[in-house]
């Protein structure tokens, strides 16, 4: 009897629970559709760097964190917009862009890093240039309940491109190493001063070279000996210093046709050869401490006579008049004024066994100086701040970013003005020197 009794009320219990379960589901509100979080789908840009040196958007690598939907994202679209116009950005402008002003990148990688191409565009369309502030923006495009999505990531910080200069190298293996000029049209002469030969107690070189600006390369001058210093009027007359030995040597002037005339025979060692402003030759001399006036009729005078000046080699104006040298033992860079006095502005250093400062050029303030001894090219500003402009100082003749250049042992420099960039004639000890090209623009 009690039997039953419990069997029987446990059924009712069980359908009781059958009854409201039924009644309770048949009750229950509806579950709420999902949410777009944008967030999600939002990348982060973490860095942009400037990784090589072409000048163009394949300079630019971009690195970027994805977000948490990134299951959900089919592409990103990497796009450079300009500082000025990021305000301008919307998700709907950027859906229209052509394929040329964005790089299209898929992964689902939380850490993701994208190098450029050389022809992307800005989002305006136009080429990437090195002298405008940028920035990256990045358009997400994936799928939510079967949905196209878009959404456009805060942009980066701005940067710019920075175009490191690097050398290069016009003629290889030419037969000339010594002091450098140009002419109007930017040819390029160079004097071989050669290899020293103890046969004949001095160089062996006998010519002058003339190089086209596209690098063309001829003989100009030949029947010199161990010719240093040179250089070339507007008339196309050129001058040199020609036949040095130990106590002497001679300026000669060679006209267009190649005759050739000596102007005056100098003692000491006539080195570097500046053509005055008033119509006179300025000479710099290795072995007396003096730099001799020359007037065209040959007369010759002491422009100024000081001990610092042995060992002279360079000689340039700077845009005030002064007559600058560059002491090739010493590595001072001195400046002379109209009335003789001399002051040292700065010293290059001293690195290596040989030249100090070989020859000198100088452009808008500032003195370039190769340096044989310390395989690099240096910069002197007036105010007496001494730097390496090229060079890592390691023997050699690979071409690369300036710091990381290798030269032999640079001699002859000169600047191009209109182009802005120096020519240097580097590998003095064989004869055969490389003609690089610096570019003064960084």
């Amino acid at each position: 009897m009690n039997y039953l009794r419990s069997k029987t009320t446990s059924l009712f219990f069980i359908l009781f629970l059958m009854t409201f379960s039924l009644a309770c589901d048949g009750d229950a509100p509806e579950s709420e559709p999902a949410v777009l979080n944008e967030n999600d789908y939002k990348v982060q840009i973490t860095a942009v760097t400037d990784v090589t040196n072409k000048g163009d958007a394949s300079d630019i690598q971009v690195k970027f964190n994805t977000g948490q939907a990134r299951e959900n994202i089919q592409e990103y679209r990497i796009m450079i917009v300009k500082s000025s116009a990021v305000s301008n950005l919307t998700v709907e402008s950027m859906k229209s862009l052509p394929n040329s002003s964005y790089a299209s990148h898929a992964g689902n990688q939380i850490n993701q890093e994208l190098q450029l191409d050389a022809l992307q565009n800005d989002i305006d369309g136009e080429s990437v240039t090195s002298d405008i502030d940028y920035r990256i923006a990045i358009l997400s495009i994936g799928t939510f309940n079967e949905e196209t999505v878009y959404v456009l990531s805060e942009p980066s910080t701005d940067f710019k491109l920075i175009n490191n200069p690097e050398t290069s190298t016009l003629v290889s293996n030419m037969p000339a190493n010594d002091a450098i000029s140009i002419d109007a049209a930017g040819n390029i002469y160079v004097s071989n001063y050669g290899v020293w030969d103890n046969s004949i107690g001095k160089g062996n070189g006998t010519t002058a070279l003339k190089i086209s600006p596209a690098g063309d390369v001829s003989v100009f001058v030949t029947g010199l000996a161990n010719p240093v210093g040179n250089a070339i009027d507007s008339e196309g007359n050129f001058y040199v210093n020609d036949d040095n030995v130990s106590n002497a040597g001679n300026l000669v002037k060679v006209a267009p046709d190649g005759t050739k005339t000596t102007i005056a025979n100098i003692q000491g060692y006539p080195s570097g050869l500046l053509l005055g402003t008033d119509g006179n030759f300025y000479v710099s001399n290795y072995n007396i401490g003096v730099v001799n006036k020359v007037t065209p009729d040959g007369t010759i005078t002491d422009f100024v006579r000081d001990e610092r000046l042995k060992g002279g080699v360079g000689i340039v104006y700077d845009d005030n008049g002064n007559i600058i040298v560059g002491n090739f033992l010493t590595g001072a860079v001195l400046s002379i004024n109209p009335s003789g006095d001399i002051s040292l502005i700065g010293t290059v250093p001293t690195l290596g066994r040989g030249s100090v400062i070989g020859y000198l050029t100088y452009f808008e303030g500032n003195v370039y100086a190769t340096s044989g001894g310390g395989k690099r090219i240096y910069k002197v500003s007036l105010g007496g701040e001494v730097t390496v402009f090229a060079g890592s100082g390691v023997v050699g003749s690979s071409d690369g970013e300036f710091q990381d250049a290798t030269f032999t042992i640079p001699n002859g420099i000169a600047v191009d003005k209109a182009k802005r960039v120096l020519y240097v004639s580097d590998g003095a000890t064989t004869g055969g020197a490389n003609l690089r090209v610096l570019p003064l623009d960084r």
